[in-house]
């Protein structure tokens, strides 16, 4: 109902024009033979309030991945339209770049104030929305779900087949410096839940998880992220090693087992302390495991 409220308010005019200067209604010039064309509407067909009003939502049209991750970067990229390239450099054997692909900016689609508050609402669909099964703590993650219903398939009677979705997340990270942008589409996903938020957003989750310390991006954690990381350590002192085990692993954490013995006679963080998300708590075993120390090099100012 909102995004029909918003697309009569902008009119018929307005939303065909910005939706051919997001690159929908073009082939988007990637250096790819064959790149599919998309199928739009009509201005004239638009002006009927219902397609208006089905369109505002995302159906009855269809785009192409390529158009719709091009279209997600332009807010990403202050409002610019790229033209998207599948090959950045050419290096010869002995390292030296034969050919460089040049930044081409098609066209500034919204301003970069507009890009910017669309980008905080995004972010905000991640913290807080219907995409928090994309928020990664210490990132900034920007992105929307979709649940697209396939009216168009049919059974070999001719009659239209039911309830066919495609679920979708689209987005870019960091939010605050984009890096990466990211499209998860499922096809026809045979799940109890087929919604964009629940089954794709966490699949563009793990992979932004591996891919943005790859790229040397280093999390920057709120007071908010760091208070509600930080986990107290359960006691499992004594404890056989496989019931610790288990203990430790319900709170969130991971166990590194040091000895040979069968119980629990010493483990580093000691009970109650605070120790973050995923940190490692070390069970020692034996005396022998547990009488290994090392001493912890002053490591305060450096990279």
């Amino acid at each position: 109902p909102c995004f029909m409220q918003v697309g009569a308010r902008i009119g018929a005019e307005n939303f065909y024009e910005y939706f051919g200067a997001f690159g929908f209604r073009e082939h988007t010039g990637v250096d790819l033979p064959g790149e599919a064309d998309s199928v739009y509407h009509s201005l004239e067909t638009l002006q009927n309030p219902v397609s208006l009003a089905v369109d505002s939502f995302g159906q009855t049209f269809r785009v192409t991945p390529l158009q719709m991750i091009t279209a997600i970067s332009a807010i990403a990229n202050g409002g610019n339209l790229l033209e998207p390239h599948i090959v950045r450099q050419m290096i010869d054997d002995e390292g030296n770049i034969v050919n460089s692909t040049e930044t081409k900016v098609k066209r500034q689609v919204i301003s970069e104030s507009t890009s910017a508050e669309v980008s905080e609402m995004m972010q905000s669909v991640v913290n807080e929305g219907a995409a928090t099964n994309a928020y990664i703590a210490g990132y900034r993650v920007a992105g929307k779900t979709g649940t697209s219903e396939k009216r168009d398939v049919y059974d070999e009677n001719g009659n239209q087949i039911q309830d066919l979705r495609i679920a979708s997340f689209c987005g870019f990270a960091p939010a605050d410096d984009p890096q990466i942008a990211i499209l998860i589409i499922l096809d026809e996903p045979h799940a109890s839940n087929i919604y964009g938020g629940t089954i794709a957003a966490p699949v563009a989750k793990s992979i932004l998880e591996e891919v943005l310390p790859y790229l040397g991006i280093e999390p920057v954690y709120t007071a908010e992220e760091i208070s509600s990381m930080d986990i107290s350590t359960p006691n499992v002192l004594n404890e056989n090693v496989t019931t610790a085990e288990n203990a430790i692993k319900e709170k969130g954490l991971k166990v590194k087992i040091m000895g040979s013995g069968t119980t629990v006679v010493k483990q580093v963080p000691v009970r109650g302390e605070s120790i973050t998300q995923n940190g490692t708590v070390v069970l020692y075993t034996d005396e022998a495991s547990s009488s290994l120390t090392t001493t912890v090099p002053n490591i305060v100012g450096m990279s």
